[in-house]
This record gives structure tokens, C-alpha cells and sequence, in this order.
């Protein structure tokens, strides 16, 4: 349902501080969800970087140069970022004539 930002926060044990945290949010956009139970918690760790990594790179995997493209890193601003990098992320991809010309509508 959510997440917490806590910069250098490495714990992997949930929280019930941070899951009231979470809900609480929540509800005030969907108040149904005030006194919804909660079934499973999971917490991952979400390394935090100053800025975006958005690059290519090309590296060697079994004897064979591979192009890779870096697209991580957008922390609380992935919401607001994703639709731009998907774009040069398909850049990226036409560029190295590794995708045909399709222009998908939603």
C-alpha cells in the first residue's frame, strides 16, 4: 500500500510504527481503509542515490558485448519521473536498432 522514506535505514524487520505510518496515508485518500486488517507486511530495501541513473553501457557477458541500459534510482520522484525515462529508455533501445518502429497507444 506504501513505503517510507528513510535515507540509510537498512532494517528489514517490519515496524508497526512505519505500518501505521503507511495506512494511516492511505486512508486519508480511501478512508475505507482506516480499520482494514492487515495481512502481510513486507520491507525491502530501496538504496538511496542522489540523483537518477539513466545511461547505456556496454558490457561482456560470456565472451559477447551486451548493451545495457541503467534505469534506477528515481526514489520519491519515480511517479512523476517514469513516463520521461520510459521514453529515452525506448530512445535508447531504437538507437541501437535493437527494436522495431511500433507506437503502441494506451
Amino acid at each position: 500500500m506504501g513505503g517510507t522514506a528513510q535515507k540509510g535505514n537498512w532494517n528489514t524487520t517490519p515496524n508497526e510504527q512505519d505500518q501505521r505510518h503507511i495506512l494511516d496515508g492511505c486512508a486519508r485518500i480511501v478512508p475505507s481503509l482506516k480499520d482494514a486488517e492487515i495481512l502481510d507486511t513486507k520491507v525491502g530495501l530501496r538504496p538511496f542515490r542522489e540523483q537518477t541513473r539513466l545511461d547505456q553501457q556496454t558490457i561482456t557477458f560470456n565472451g559477447r558485448s551486451i548493451q545495457v541500459i541503467n534505469n534506477y534510482g528515481h526514489g520519491g520522484c519515480g511517479l512523476t519521473t517514469f513516463v520521461g525515462c520510459a521514453k529515452d529508455v525506448v530512445a535508447m533501445i531504437r538507437e541501437a536498432g535493437a527494436a522495431p518502429w511500433y507506437s503502441a497507444r494506451l
